[in-house]
């Protein structure tokens, strides 16, 4: 037999034992909340015009932020970007142009401190001589420890001087930086509080060993430094990208993937967010109250952020929201941390958060953290307070979804809610060890008007005293069940609470 031991914690009700999903009562916070960044954490940073992480669009020749988007800006592409769908394109229409991406960061750190230092670039224009490409470059002292602080120029990589030309033209290309050969934008500078000949100039670029050797003591500026990835000068109509930019510091490596990002055509009128293109996100995507957001087709990613983990669902409803519509796309994730999180924190693909509203006609799919037994990763899933069966409900419609690849529920409503959950196809794991999953769980009361027409298989928990479900009712308010084609479940339909069959719901 099957054990279902329910008891109460902190105010909120668990079952164990039993296949429902135990995220179920915990209350929600007052705001979603967002992972913290350090200045350079070691993995991926997802750098996107929304969240900037300190990197700036700079025109290096004014000393002022680049706001003119045909020459500054992130896109989609071109082709195949090493990382992500996108890069940051950068252009110099005239000679005298020097366009740029700017991180005030690394101030202080050692030449000999870098244990890696690789992008990627690719040019769009022609160039007779295939030498140009977005160069990287860091403001520099020449000796850290002496008494000199003002500026002191650059050190600058150019992938030509390396590679004795052969940039290609619309392709792309990665760079070791690292090994590669270095100079610096002036011939005089100071070490020991001396002024001396820089031997590392353009004529005559070196490698990072004989910066070394000629400056034992240099390093990325205390006070101005910064890391540059530059387009310019003496460019005349270059249009270039750049991206993957993997900066080493004592073997602990930041990847900047720079990507336009999750964005969208508003129509004001209608209240719709079209989505542009396919995006990646490292934090939940908030749809405001009665907004439409319409995926065209395009696909959501969530990925890590680097130094953390992904916190909460891919999208999900401005607190506060009554009625938010998602529909028409992929919602997915890639490569989570298996990472156990509570409330708001727990992974789902979309969440309806104490709101009612419409979820239709999406591919929900990969949102997991591996093969995991942390109690989340609910593909779709409506939430909402008090989890009572008398209390008033709102209406949540779910239909014609496609749910593949859960981790623990493809579907799921919870608490005051009527939902009707039509045409949907969810397809579980099949007979696992990690946790049991359901493919429709209507539980702590809400309403079941219709759960009808959808095909619900492969929700298998192989430990004997633990239940998977197709359909699972726990103390719900009434549901209406009938026409799902059920299949390869360990058990079909489980009804800890049907709730009295037909619901004639009190609707707010």
């Amino acid at each position: 037999m099957k054990l279902h031991r329910v008891f109460l914690m902190a105010g909120s009700l668990f079952v164990l034992g039993a296949c429902q999903d135990m995220t179920a009562p915990a209350p929600r916070s007052v705001a979603p909340r967002k992972p913290s960044l350090s200045i350079h954490p070691s993995g991926t940073v997802l750098v996107t015009p929304s969240n900037m992480h300190g990197w700036t669009l700079w025109n290096d020749q004014s000393d002022t932020v680049c706001t003119d988007a045909t020459v500054c800006r992130f896109v989609t592409g071109p082709g195949t970007p090493p990382v992500g769908n996108g890069s940051a394109e950068l252009a110099t229409p005239l000679s005298t142009d020097g366009k740029a991406l700017l991180l005030a960061d690394y101030a202080g750190t050692r030449l000999d401190a870098f244990t890696a230092l690789s992008y990627s670039t690719y040019r769009q224009t022609a160039d007779a001589g295939n030498n140009l490409a977005i160069a990287l470059q860091f403001t520099v002292d020449y000796d850290l420890t002496d008494g000199a602080t003002g500026f002191m120029g650059r050190i600058i990589f150019e992938p030509y001087q390396t590679n004795g030309g052969s940039v290609v033209q619309n392709t792309w290309q990665t760079w070791d930086a690292k090994a590669g050969k270095w100079w610096g934008s002036r011939t005089t500078v100071t070490k020991a509080d001396v002024s001396v000949a820089n031997q590392c100039v353009q004529a005559t670029p070196c490698t990072l060993a004989q910066l070394l050797l000629a400056f034992p003591n240099i390093g990325v500026h205390a006070t101005l430094g910064s890391v540059v990835l530059k387009a310019g000068s003496g460019w005349t109509n270059f249009r270039g990208n750049v991206d993957n930019l993997t900066i080493g510091v004592s073997g602990i490596n930041t990847t900047y993937n720079f990507d336009q990002g999750c964005t969208y055509i508003p129509d004001y009128s209608g209240k719709t967010l079209v989505l542009t293109t396919n995006c990646t996100t490292d934090v939940s995507i908030l749809v405001s109250d009665a907004w439409t957001l319409n995926l065209a087709g395009n696909a959501i990613t969530a990925v890590d952020p680097a130094g953390g983990h992904f916190l909460g669902a891919v999208v999900t409803n401005v607190p506060g929201a009554t009625y938010i519509t998602v529909t028409n796309g992929t919602i997915t994730a890639s490569g989570l941390a298996n990472v156990c999180d509570a409330g708001d924190d727990r992974l789902r693909g979309v969440l309806l958060n104490e709101s009612g509203g419409t979820v239709s006609n999406l591919t929900v799919t990969g949102v997991r953290q591996g093969h995991s037994g942390c109690q989340e990763g609910n593909a779709i899933e409506a939430r909402r307070s008090p989890f009572s069966n008398t209390a008033p409900k709102l209406n949540v419609t779910i239909s014609n979804n496609t749910v593949t690849d859960y981790q623990k529920n493809a579907i799921t409503c919870n608490g005051s809610l009527a939902c009707t959950i039509t045409g949907n196809t969810t397809v579980g794991d099949g007979p696992i060890t990690y946790t049991a999953q359901n493919g429709i769980q209507v539980a702590f009361g809400a309403a079941g008007i219709a759960v009808q027409n959808n095909k619900v298989s492969g929700n298998y928990y192989s430990p004997a005293d633990t239940e998977a479900c197709g359909i699972l009712l726990f103390q719900a308010a009434g549901v209406s069940a009938s026409k799902n084609t059920l299949s390869a479940n360990e058990k079909d339909q489980c009804n800890e609470g049907k709730g009295g069959g037909k619901f004639k719901p009190v609707l707010q």
